[in-house]
Protein backbone atom coordinates (compact mmCIF):
# COMPACT_ATOMS: atom_id res chain seq x y z
CA UNK A 1 0.00 0.00 0.00
CA UNK A 2 0.99 3.46 -0.28
CA UNK A 3 0.87 5.94 1.76
CA UNK A 4 -1.85 7.95 -0.75
CA UNK A 5 -4.48 5.24 0.35
CA UNK A 6 -4.81 5.89 3.99
CA UNK A 7 -7.22 8.51 4.73
CA UNK A 8 -5.18 9.92 7.16
CA UNK A 9 -8.14 11.08 9.24
CA UNK A 10 -7.79 7.94 11.07
CA UNK A 11 -5.89 6.03 13.46
CA UNK A 12 -3.35 4.69 11.11
CA UNK A 13 0.68 5.40 11.33
CA UNK A 14 3.35 4.24 9.17
CA UNK A 15 6.84 3.26 11.33
CA UNK A 16 9.65 0.97 9.76
CA UNK A 17 8.01 0.22 6.80
CA UNK A 18 4.90 -1.03 8.25
CA UNK A 19 0.95 0.15 9.13
CA UNK A 20 0.22 0.37 12.46
CA UNK A 21 -3.80 1.11 13.99
CA UNK A 22 -3.76 2.67 17.11
CA UNK A 23 -6.82 0.31 18.20
CA UNK A 24 -4.48 -2.64 17.97
CA UNK A 25 -2.14 -0.98 21.00
CA UNK A 26 -3.25 -2.32 24.55
CA UNK A 27 -3.37 0.99 26.87
CA UNK A 28 -0.72 1.38 29.45
CA UNK A 29 -2.14 0.53 32.43
CA UNK A 30 0.74 1.19 35.13
CA UNK A 31 1.91 4.48 33.87
CA UNK A 32 4.79 4.50 36.89
CA UNK A 33 6.04 0.96 35.54
CA UNK A 34 8.70 -0.06 32.96
CA UNK A 35 6.73 1.82 30.35
CA UNK A 36 6.25 5.32 31.89
CA UNK A 37 5.34 8.15 30.13
CA UNK A 38 4.25 5.66 27.24
CA UNK A 39 0.29 5.48 26.17
CA UNK A 40 -0.11 2.27 24.51
CA UNK A 41 1.63 -0.89 24.18
CA UNK A 42 1.90 -3.68 21.19
CA UNK A 43 3.78 -6.72 21.82
CA UNK A 44 5.39 -8.60 18.94
CA UNK A 45 6.73 -11.42 20.62
CA UNK A 46 7.05 -11.96 24.54
CA UNK A 47 10.53 -10.22 24.77
CA UNK A 48 10.06 -7.38 22.51
CA UNK A 49 7.20 -4.53 21.12
CA UNK A 50 6.40 -1.49 20.08
CA UNK A 51 5.24 1.77 22.19
CA UNK A 52 3.57 4.15 21.37
CA UNK A 53 3.07 8.13 22.74
CA UNK A 54 0.14 10.71 22.29
CA UNK A 55 0.86 14.37 21.45
CA UNK A 56 -1.71 16.17 19.80
CA UNK A 57 -2.05 14.69 16.52
CA UNK A 58 1.54 13.29 16.59
CA UNK A 59 2.37 9.69 17.49
CA UNK A 60 6.15 9.22 18.90
CA UNK A 61 6.89 5.73 18.53
CA UNK A 62 9.83 3.34 20.70
CA UNK A 63 10.84 -0.53 20.59
CA UNK A 64 11.53 -2.42 23.84
CA UNK A 65 13.69 -5.19 24.26
CA UNK A 66 14.13 -7.32 27.14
Amino acid sequence: MKDEDFNHDFSFFKYRGDYYNLADFLTNTNPDGMFKGWHGIASDSYFSGTLVKLCGDDVIIGRYYS
